[in-house]
């Protein structure tokens, strides 16, 4: 089945409504929003940069369902407020007409969508979030890929979150060992450095810092903190091993931090990377004691 997709137009707003108000379509969408809120939910922002994308879905020339795309982190104030990755998108969708459920048409059109949403290198996962009573919509995203996350308490009651994550490179065209080994040196050069714009680079914005003495540091704590002065005075590499899978890999080797203040740290470092929006990107750094040389 071949899909298209066009942004919702004004002209689109009547057939919209018409579609809320059918009783299969009403029963987990609820009241049809009049004609005003519809235009001031979907065309009145549509410029911004966070607005939630509306689109009609097409099949074969004949208009078949909605759906709607939204930015997941900082979408509403009460909505998804632990989601930390910028690249994550939920979709809601329904089919206009009842003949066409349980036919493979919406899970067919929710396929061609997220494969849309995948074009762009910055999107990472989607999600959505049917209410754990809508059987045949969860059968419909399980069979387009999506996979239960768990069930959430959300503003309009519970709901089962899924996912679907972007298709990640077999291992074979992954970047060696040794370009790791190289971006590693790269960011911790940087972070001696105090170079922002390349930590910014290198880094995710969850990115996460547990010290030698087990302390968590977000990145924004991690380059408050260098903004006040000199974090690291040098930082030396020991032979490295990686550890490398479809989408991730991990570096581990012993390191020989020195502070400003001529404290020198020894410890194992272990740093773990992530492709996100087509870069690899440091998502988590965690630093272990050695232990006490044993007397000769």
């Amino acid at each position: 089945m071949q899909f298209s997709f066009r942004p919702i137009a004004e002209a689109d707003l009547p057939m919209l409504h018409a579609w809320l108000q059918r009783p299969h379509v009403a029963q987990w969408w609820g009241e049809a929003d009049p004609l005003d809120e519809l235009r001031e939910h979907y065309l009145t922002h549509a410029a911004e940069p966070r607005a939630t994308r509306a689109y009609i879905a097409s099949l074969e020339g004949r208009d078949v369902g909605f759906i709607q795309c939204y930015c997941v982190m900082g979408c509403e104030p009460e909505w998804w407020t632990d989601e930390t990755d910028p690249g994550s998108r939920g979709i809601d969708q329904f089919l206009a007409d009842e003949a066409d459920l349980s036919r493979g048409v919406g899970r067919a059109m929710i396929r061609g969508f997220v494969q849309r949403l995948f074009a762009d290198p910055e999107v990472t996962v989607v999600q959505t979030d049917p209410s754990p009573t809508n059987h045949r919509a969860i059968r419909c995203y399980a069979a387009a890929g999506f996979s239960a996350v768990g069930v959430v308490d959300t503003p309009d009651g519970p709901a089962l979150l899924m996912r679907v994550r972007r298709p990640q490179p077999a291992l074979q065209d992954m970047p060696d060992e040794d370009w790791f080994r190289a971006l590693e040196v790269r960011r911790t050069q940087a972070l001696v450095q105090r170079d922002v714009a390349t930590i910014r680079e290198l880094h995710a914005p969850d990115y996460e810092l547990i010290s030698v003495p087990g302390r968590v540091m977000s990145l924004e704590r991690y380059l408050s903190l260098m903004a006040q002065d000199v974090f690291y005075a040098d930082w030396q590499h020991g032979p490295m091993r990686v550890q490398r899978s479809p989408g991730m890999a991990a570096v581990r080797y012993q390191a020989r931090i020195t502070f400003p203040s001529g404290k020198v740290v020894e410890c194992w470092h272990t740093d773990l990377y992530a492709l996100r929006g087509g870069a690899w990107l440091a998502i988590w750094s965690q630093g272990t004691a050695l232990p006490p040389a044993v007397p000769a």
